[in-house]
């Protein structure tokens, strides 16, 4: 049941919405806004299944209401143009980014974006673009959707017992989403769902599922750059150093023969607080990169460490009014915990 709080947030929101996302508070949030700049965070473009994490897939047609609105109110930029953000701004400058490489991105994002004359950055695990790799959440579905019906024990790597139910779409959506937050609440959720998956019968993935070598270097010829999510996909704060070394040194080394021009910055894989530290910063450092970014709804400053950029995440029901205050407002991370506050328990 939802609580109370996120009741009153739920019928608020529109209202927030509105608010925030309006030509006068965006107005208004220009002043603020002219030494700073909104990252913007966006995984996979489809059209939203049941089986899909809200937070993780939007619409092909949702994202160019999106552009459309970014670029007419703000002005859309990329890294080359980070160095310079100590200028000040008549319009509120936004950078679009995608995790993962999803090969998605390049078929429905990319052109929209050279359409508009907007550049973005691909970060990328170097495994998966050498294809020795697939995320344990793709296979995790792929594996549900083709296992036979009916209850199945698991044993999770923490030592907890998970009884999954295998009745139907509905049953299985709901297994994976289940399946998909005990593995984010574990130290390390790449290995906590690879652990699971040794228990399930393997599922053939698309072959064109990721970005291949080829594919990053069309996503370049469409105005993309190229840079580092990690080796693995990790939650980089839980390895021990000389892992966690590996993971930076080795992605930024593969991507860097791979692409046409040196890979400058990581997105951290999750991103949160809990999952990077000062360690993961000073490596990142060591490792050659000039920039990271995390996952945080708040808006990047200028002269802040140039090592933990707060990046804000787009949602599947996020629409160009939500956008816009997300992207374009002085308060993304006000927005963020109200919309939140909305999807009630999760």
């Amino acid at each position: 049941m939802p609580s109370a709080v996120s009741s009153a947030a739920r019928a608020l929101e529109p209202l927030a919405t509105s608010i925030l996302g309006s030509g006068p508070a965006l107005a208004l949030a220009r002043g603020w806004r002219r030494r700073g700049y909104a990252v913007l965070c966006y995984h996979r473009l489809r059209e939203p299944t049941a089986f899909d994490d809200p937070t993780f897939v939007i619409s092909p047609e949702r994202f160019r209401e999106h552009v459309e609105v970014l670029s007419r109110l703000g002005q859309v930029v990329g890294l080359d143009d980070l160095a310079a953000s100590g200028t000040p701004s008549d319009r509120p400058r936004v950078v679009i980014t995608f995790d993962d490489g999803y090969r998605e991105v390049l078929d429905h994002a990319l052109p929209v974006l050279a359409e508009y004359g907007c550049p973005s950055v691909l970060y990328c695990c170097s495994e998966v673009v050498a294809g020795e790799r697939a995320f344990w959440w793709d296979r995790l579905e792929s594996s549900l959707r083709a296992a036979p019906p009916g209850p199945v024990d698991l044993s999770a790597r923490d030592g907890s017992e998970l009884r999954l139910e295998l009745d139907g779409d509905a049953g299985r959506a709901a297994t994976l989403a289940r399946l998909r937050e005990h593995c984010t609440l574990q130290p390390d959720p790449r290995t906590a769902g690879e652990h699971l998956l040794e228990q399930l019968p393997a599922a053939e993935l698309p072959d064109d599922l990721y970005l291949d070598v080829e594919g990053l270097a069309r996503a370049e010829s469409l105005g993309a750059e190229i840079g580092s999510h990690s080796r693995r996909h990790s939650r980089l704060g839980a390895l021990p150093a000389s892992e966690l070394d590996e993971e930076l040194r080795e992605s930024r080394a593969a991507l860097d023969a791979w692409t046409s021009r040196s890979v400058r910055s990581v997105a951290y894989p999750h991103g949160d607080p809990s999952s990077v530290n000062e360690v993961v910063f000073h490596a990142a450092r060591t490792a050659g990169y000039e920039t990271g970014f995390t996952i945080r709804p708040a808006l990047a400053r200028s002269g802040g460490d140039p090592f933990s950029i707060p990046r804000i995440t787009m949602y599947a029901t996020d629409t160009a009014r939500r956008c816009a205050a997300k992207g374009l407002g002085a308060l993304p991370g006000v927005y963020d915990r109200v919309y939140r506050r909305t999807q009630g328990p999760r």
